[in-house]
């Protein structure tokens, strides 16, 4: 007597099996190749049970084609794989791997849009001829398949062909931080700039924003000094318990670290050797030309900021 076998379905959702054929694509692009070295190149040690499984999921995906000696990546996953993330052409190809899987479609026209839970999910599955030990991997490979669709191309077919949007909700935004009174903290460059400090220190919404690009125990000992500083300032800034005391001279020294984190590397003569993006800004709104600011030197242009006398 022939062993009952649930119907035929992908044992991996739709975001594994593209990392699988991007694996294979990686090493040998769309070569005909054996589904050993296919298997292989996904990270397993040839043909078994399990290989097999990933390369059912891929062909029901559209992923690989062809079959025996002539298995190559197909031209629906290059689709995917060549364009960036939130492009059209990436999404119409996840939209239509997805739903190439003659199961996963069948959902999509059974329930609106594809949209279950998994309790009918389950019943839906048992009613169509499913093993009950098989119906937590089709439900498991179904929901990955459809997070996928929903980050990556927004929107999943109804049953009338229809495409519903699902359009994620707007996130607060994270206010901007208040200084407390009589403290005046001056803006800093979010990001670094070439030929400034090797880190940058952004007071945000969020927290103190930290960049650094560290290559010398000096820059580690810059960096120190600058958060040695700010320590004092962050329960106040971000409305932390009032624990600790802010030095009477924060202000000051707040200003003089942030300063120095604008401005470019010093040489010996206390002069520096760049005018960083951020000061040339600065010079544009003072009405000066990008020509006049090019032919600039360091110096003058820092004067010219009030930078130095």
């Amino acid at each position: 007597m022939a062993k009952a076998r649930s119907p035929g379905y992908p044992a991996i959702g739709l975001g594994t099996a593209i990392e699988k054929v991007s694996a294979v694509y990686s090493k040998d692009a769309q070569n005909n190749l054996p589904r050993e070295v296919v298997a292989r190149h996904a990270g397993y040690n040839g043909i078994t049970g399990v290989s097999l499984s990933m390369l059912s999921s891929l062909l029901k995906y559209g992923l690989l084609t062809g079959r025996g000696d002539n298995t190559s990546v197909s031209d629906l996953a290059l689709q995917i794989i060549a364009h960036p993330v939130g492009s059209e052409e990436r999404r119409a190809a996840i939209l239509e791997a997805a739903f190439n899987p003659d199961l996963f479609a069948e959902i999509r026209d059974h329930y609106k849009g594809g949209k279950v839970s998994d309790q009918a999910l389950r019943s839906y599955l048992l009613t169509r001829k499913f093993l009950p030990n098989a119906v937590d991997g089709v439900i498991r490979a179904y929901r990955e398949t459809m997070e996928l669709v929903e980050e990556e191309s927004g929107a999943y077919h109804s049953a009338d062909g229809q495409t519903e949007r699902n359009t994620p909700p707007m996130q607060p935004k994270s206010p901007e931080p208040q200084a407390p009174k009589g403290l005046q903290l001056p803006p800093v460059p979010p990001v670094m700039a070439e030929g400034s400090l090797p880190f940058s220190v952004a007071l945000t919404g969020a927290g103190l924003e930290i960049g650094a690009r560290i290559k010398s125990e000096s820059d580690i000992e810059s960096l120190i000094q600058v958060l040695q500083t700010m320590k004092p300032l962050l329960p106040t800034i971000y409305g932390q318990p009032k624990a600790t005391v802010v030095p009477p001279d924060a202000n000051e020294r707040a200003q003089r670290v942030f300063q120095a984190s604008m401005e470019g590397r010093k040489n010996e003569e206390g002069v520096s050797f760049f005018v960083t993006q951020a000061q040339k800004v600065q010079l544009r709104e003072r009405g000066y030309t990008d020509d006049q600011i090019r032919d600039m030197k360091p110096e003058d242009a820092h004067r010219a900021l009030g930078l130095i006398n």
